[in-house]
């Protein structure tokens, strides 16, 4: 069973999935912490690939959305700063405004899902990759070692992410 939807309720579908159905692999895709324009669509467009990629976003041959609930992985953007702060970055409003994205239905780093409890609970299945940075800030560092993915294009001496699969870092 597919839930049908339009791209203006993707950030809703995929919210509503990871409450209400049992994906095993959950991927918190983390842009930094200035969460500018860049960082907030990275994750973000970052998200609705990776969710393709791997089939929890399905469009069919007449160009239909739908959620596979049955999908392994879901892979959910976060903004990089406290609920209630996107609002005034006015770059990145008026952004979302223009397409019609909810901040309300973006992950921010603040939530109780992205504590640090939920993070070291035993069983859960909790990854982060990191967008536009590849530094934590000190007070998100209890993520290193979850952090699976970097992709950024600032250069970075050391990344210290015992987990980490890959990384893309792209000079502009």
């Amino acid at each position: 069973l597919f839930l049908k939807m339009n791209a203006y309720q993707y950030l809703k579908e995929i919210r509503y999935t990871f409450y209400t159905k049992k994906i095993p692999k959950k991927y918190f895709i983390v842009g930094n912490s200035t969460c500018d324009m860049d960082s907030a669509l990275s994750a973000y467009l970052l998200s609705i690939g990776k969710n393709i990629r791997n089939k929890l976003v399905v469009i069919d041959d007449s160009n239909s959305v739908s959620i596979n609930p049955d999908a392994g992985e879901i892979y959910l953007p976060v903004l990089n700063c406290p609920r209630g702060e996107f609002q005034s970055r006015l770059d990145g409003k008026f952004i979302f405004e223009k397409f019609h994205l909810n901040e309300e239905d973006f992950f921010y780093i603040d939530d109780p899902e992205l504590s640090e409890e939920r993070f070291g609970k035993e069983g859960e299945k909790n990854y982060v990759i990191l967008v536009d940075h590849s530094v934590l800030d000190v007070n998100q560092r209890y993520l290193a070692n979850h952090v699976v993915e970097v992709f950024d294009h600032h250069f970075t001496l050391k990344m210290d992410y015992p987990n980490l699969q890959r990384k893309f870092i792209k000079y502009p």
